[in-house]
């Protein structure tokens, strides 16, 4: 008997939440997180271009213009890392994958190192002369060196490295058709139980 009650419930109740939260301005629901690129205190640039930094996270470029030998640095999940493939690499996650695990089969390089967290990335950088790697804006500290990216500081205008964060929505057209099925659904149901 408690299952009859629960479907009225879930008929309009979780339709009516998808659509409150979908109204909600986009900014409630996500907001805009600045990813920095950040290198060791000693690297001597303080400027980088999208170009290179693709070179450098697909092994296209091993060293810097100083004869260093470069370390990307990857984060192996999260928005940051989505805004930073998109962006830079012009690929999704799943691409950028599967060009390295295509690189190691043809024994052509294995890959930036993965870590988990920006604190990670942010402590591997400090240490390792070479290495070069991308955060929040917000998780950066003085053991780091914040490179310009084609000219323009993290923040600014025009600045190319930015990503959603937050929750992410689901477009309106496919909420009101996935409430619509599971109406559809539980009709459905209620028929068949009538039937018998």
């Amino acid at each position: 008997m408690r299952r009859e009650l629960d479907k009225p419930f879930t008929t309009w109740f979780l339709p009516l939440a998808l659509l409150t939260a979908l109204s909600l301005p986009v900014a409630a629901r996500a907001e805009e997180q600045v990813i920095a690129i950040v290198v060791d205190r000693n690297n001597p640039r303080s400027d980088i271009g999208t170009e290179e930094l693709r070179s450098l996270f697909l092994g296209k470029r091993r060293e810097w213009t100083d004869g260093t030998r470069a370390v990307p640095i990857d984060l192996d999940s999260g928005a940051p890392r989505r805004a930073f493939c998109a962006t830079v690499l012009r690929m999704s996650e799943a691409e950028y994958d599967r060009f390295w695990v295509d690189q190691r089969v043809r024994g052509a390089g294995i890959g930036p190192r993965q870590l988990s967290s920006a604190g990670l990335v942010m402590r591997l950088v400090a240490r390792v002369r070479g290495a070069v790697g991308y955060v929040p804006l917000g998780r950066v500290d003085g053991s780091v060196k914040v490179l310009t990216v084609g000219g323009i500081s993290p923040g600014q205008p025009g600045y190319p490295l930015v990503g959603a964060v937050g929750s992410a929505s689901p477009d309106l057209g496919q909420a009101i058709a996935a409430s619509d099925a599971e109406a559809w659904r539980q009709v459905g149901e209620r028929s068949a139980g009538a039937a018998l």
